[in-house]
């Protein structure tokens, strides 16, 4: 039994699986593309701290009116605050920092330090954490 033939002499069967061979690079390529620019939601929060990249600006002092100790958090990412905040000062360069009450970033964001606005307080908060969002 001979098989179909088309005009250009190539059976029907060749010219299917040529043709799904065609296709399956074709939607190949274009699952890559579309995963390449598809949006994908991003994690709300992110424990990894990016220390070197330029972001906002945190310091934090052990007493009151900007003395005692200061510890400078900068980067990307959750950071737990290392001592007890008596005062602080924020730079805002464009990313919000997000104040949590707990370690690790848990709970609810209790206040927000805006990215497009410097701040700072002589009186100490009970922040635990912080996360620089990115």
């Amino acid at each position: 039994m001979r098989s179909h033939r088309i005009r250009s002499g190539r059976s029907a069967l060749r010219m299917l699986a040529g043709a799904s061979l065609a296709l399956g690079v074709l939607a190949g390529s274009a699952a890559t593309a579309f995963a390449a620019t598809a949006p994908h939601a991003a994690p709300a929060r992110t424990h990894s701290a990016v220390p070197n990249a330029p972001t906002s600006s945190f310091v934090t002092y052990t007493k009151s009116n900007y003395r005692g100790k200061s510890h400078n958090i900068t980067g990307c990412g959750g950071h737990n605050l290392p001592l007890p905040i008596k005062s602080y000062s924020w730079t805002g360069d464009g990313q919000n920092g997000l104040m949590y009450n707990q370690k690790h970033e848990a709970g609810k964001v209790v206040f927000t330090l805006h990215g497009n606005q410097n701040t700072k307080s002589p009186h100490g908060v009970g922040w635990k954490s912080i996360l620089i969002n990115c």
